[in-house]
């Protein structure tokens, strides 16, 4: 009991102020689901058949599907925030470029199909990239959560979570590059959309958490 009111004091005094936009992203969570209550398994499911990848192709019109999108990134900024640092001014500078790396990449993906007119499957990659944004935002709520009360004992979790990550963007690398010469995709084309924007965030990452 003793320990819980310590944690209950220190959350109040440093970091309190973080459950107004986690409540806030659990209440629009919990209105999308309501709304459309199959989201959710669409998409964590997405990625482990071709049937359900497509079934999310069908759908990615849909207005949940962009608010899904839209709290994840906001999601991702909680986490930056929530995560053990005392860097704030770090921390405020990556919410900012977090949502414009996200939505940069998109582009970029865009972009890249028209330039070597594969648009198929760069709209495939564009998809693949939704659904990850959104899976990392939905296991980033209750990391976020673990953060705020734990704080820095909560260091290890937060490392297993980035790992996870990284092993997510691996697998993603190798299916963009088996699906791009699938589509005689030149090597040079494909190492270059590979190198930029999937492998040296990727290693950026890695260096970070090593």
């Amino acid at each position: 009991m003793i320990i819980i009111v310590i944690l209950f004091e220190r959350t109040i005094q440093e970091n309190f102020w973080l459950f107004i936009p986690l409540i806030f992203s659990i209440f629009v969570l919990a209105k999308i689901s309501r709304t459309a209550p199959q989201s959710i398994k669409t998409i964590m499911l997405s990625h482990t058949s071709k049937t359900r990848f497509k079934h999310f192709e069908n759908t990615k019109a849909d207005q949940n599907i962009l608010h899904f999108y839209l709290l994840s990134v906001f999601i991702h900024c909680i986490y930056i925030y929530s995560f053990p640092s005392e860097l704030f001014i770090a921390k405020t500078t990556l919410c900012v470029l977090a949502p414009c790396l996200f939505y940069s990449k998109k582009i970029i993906i865009i972009f890249s199909g028209r330039l070597f007119e594969e648009r198929t499957l760069f709209n495939s990659y564009q998809n693949s990239h939704n659904i990850t944004v959104i899976i990392q935002g939905l296991f980033l709520l209750p990391v976020s959560l673990i953060n705020i009360i734990y704080e820095k004992e909560a260091i290890t979790i937060n490392k297993m979570v980035i790992l996870l990550f990284l092993s997510l963007l691996l697998c993603r690398t190798t299916y963009y590059f088996f699906s791009g010469r699938a589509s005689n995709v030149s090597y040079f084309h494909l190492f270059s959309y590979l190198c930029t924007l999937e492998i040296l965030p990727l290693v950026c990452i890695m260096g970070y958490v090593l």
